[in-house]
């Protein structure tokens, strides 16, 4: 089952691009963003044009998303963006 809400949610922002929104996705700050589908959360940022690079990945367990998974994805984001 949360296969096909990871599937759905890929779907949505390949759709949607940059407009997908709540309660779909969610800005976390800068460019880094939050897919939400169901208890999983998986952040990402628009790299070129509308591609989009899934950084990392955690099981939902609050309400808040972990500082350290927070800071996992963006040091991913600032290592892919420094070897352009």
């Amino acid at each position: 089952m949360e296969q096909a809400k990871i599937r759905n949610a890929l779907r949505l922002l390949r759709e949607f691009g940059t407009r997908l929104d709540m309660p779909h996705a969610r800005h976390i700050q800068g460019r880094l963003w939050e897919l939400r589908p169901g208890g999983i959360r998986l952040f990402y940022f628009a790299y070129i044009h509308q591609q989009f690079v899934i950084l990392h990945g955690y099981r939902k367990q609050s309400m808040k998303a972990p500082k350290i998974e927070i800071a996992i994805a963006l040091r991913r984001m600032k290592e892919l963006l420094n070897e352009e």
